[in-house]
């Protein structure tokens, strides 16, 4: 029977705080609720995977692949710069901008209806752009109401600047 790192590999994680020296614990007290997560998002890749995690987990790649792919294909309709590859190893996130809104702006917007992304900077306001991505979890129809929804954010953010130039003229 051998212990190590307040692991107890005989017994698994049931027993793992009840390591049999202080020493075992020097590492810090185990992530007991990552682990308990690890082990729920395990059984739902294995259900997906009819009892094979292996499908299963292959099941959400090609979903995230198709995912990825539908988002690019909306932004780039509705007239967004794509940052991100476009190959088809990429994974869930979509990088990309508008080029006459800022990023920083839309994000803004988005968070408050509820659609969240994240915006890396850039080197001024326009040259940062918004990440999107889908999970396991995420329908197409989610991601084309996002697209949707940024659309009219773009219209409705270039009527305000188009108002506020006739005014000054």
């Amino acid at each position: 029977r051998r212990t190590g790192a307040a692991w107890n590999y005989v017994d698994g994680p049931a027993q793992s705080l009840q390591a049999d020296t202080t020493d075992e614990l020097m590492g810090g007290t185990p992530d007991v609720y990552g682990m308990a997560r690890m082990v729920a998002e395990l059984s739902v890749l294995k259900t997906l995977g009819q009892g094979s995690l292996r499908k299963g987990v292959w099941k959400v790649r090609l979903k995230i692949l198709h995912q990825t792919g539908l988002l690019q294909l909306l932004a780039r309709s509705a007239r967004f710069q794509i940052i991100s590859p476009e190959t088809h190893d990429r994974n869930a996130m979509v990088l990309l901008r508008h080029p006459q809104v800022p990023s920083l702006r839309l994000q803004t917007e988005l968070k408050r209806q509820r659609i969240f992304c994240d915006v890396r900077p850039g080197s001024n306001s326009h040259d940062s752009f918004l990440r999107l991505s889908c999970n396991a979890t995420t329908t197409d129809d989610e991601l084309r109401e996002a697209m949707r929804v940024l659309e009219q954010l773009v219209i409705r953010f270039q009527g305000e600047e188009n108002l506020v130039e006739k005014k000054a003229q």
